[in-house]
């Protein structure tokens, strides 16, 4: 298992510098410093609050997506998915759907003119849409891990080198707090099979033992990669891209806030039944398009 050396971005008035060659090559790519600690405590504060709100059953939306009923009970792998449990039996979110449209704060960092320039160097367009967003929360001690998969098997779009998934860090990520890890090159073998290795967790379609062992993921992990970052840094990766996060076994979160941004003119997806062909933000009515 290797760490990567990550590429330095200005905090303001500079142009971003992407490392786009390790993008190409490898399916992923740090950038540090794209943005402050001091707006990723306040982003960290906001999740909590919407973590706790959740959990007592409020509906926090502010935006409603087509399709939606609003107050529906969630199935119950669904909420499983949802939560994480400690030792005495208490409910902590493990990630949240949607926040960009559960509060005003994470619209304002997936709309930034920074990190939407970084993705459009990614994608090689200007012509860039939201699709989705999530935020991870992996609480100290009892994070649970996330086997290996790649976005686009869940997502389904025809061409999985027409999205790049943007996860943001809000606070430091590293090994002992589950960092998020990848294989690298393993965009270039496209959308492999995915299985369920873990009856306990039915939500979790972890990708084929040996497509990942084929890929360079097997027992000695000659071609896995720690990404460790910063807070305020970020990473982005290919659609096809095989990546994992371990527990967290530490006393700090490894909060992660993860938007999914795509080519607007490659949006085409393999099957009309996929939840995303009506879901994508870029498709809603109060979706207004981003700023170059």
């Amino acid at each position: 298992i290797r760490r990567v050396r990550v590429e330095k971005q200005k905090r303001s008035g500079g142009q971003p510098m992407s490392d786009q060659p390790h993008y190409a090559e490898l399916g992923w790519s740090v950038v540090e410093s794209v943005f402050t600690p001091e707006h990723m405590e306040r982003v960290a504060s906001i999740a909590m609050d919407c973590s706790d709100r959740e959990l007592s059953g409020q509906n926090i939306r502010i935006l409603e997506i087509a399709g939606d009923v609003p107050g529906t009970k969630l199935h119950a792998d669904t909420q499983r998915s949802l939560i994480d449990h400690g030792p005495d039996g208490k409910k902590l979110s493990r990630k949240i759907d949607a926040p960009y449209t559960k509060h005003q704060a994470f619209q304002e960092v997936a709309r930034s003119e920074q990190l939407v320039q970084l993705v459009s160097r990614c994608l090689g367009t200007k012509d860039v849409v939201i699709l989705t967003d999530q935020l991870f929360m992996k609480p100290p001690q009892i994070g649970s891990a996330k086997p290996y998969h790649q976005d686009n098997f869940y997502f389904g779009l025809k061409d999985s080198g027409a999205i790049v998934t943007c996860w943001v860090a809000l606070e430091d990520a590293d090994a002992s707090n589950g960092c998020l890890r990848y294989i690298n090159r393993s965009h270039q073998a496209g959308i492999v099979p995915h299985v369920n290795t873990d009856p306990s967790a039915p939500y979790n379609l972890d990708a084929e033992p040996g497509a990942v062992q084929a890929c360079g993921g097997g027992p000695k992990m000659p071609n896995e990669c720690l990404a460790e970052v910063k807070q305020g840094g970020v990473i982005l990766h290919h659609g096809a891209t095989l990546h994992m996060s371990g527990a967290n076994t530490s006393d700090r979160w490894r909060r992660g806030y993860a938007i999914v941004y795509a080519d607007a003119n490659r949006v085409q997806f393999d099957r009309a039944d996929r939840p995303l062909a009506a879901r994508a933000y870029h498709k809603q009515e109060w979706y207004a398009k981003l700023k170059l």
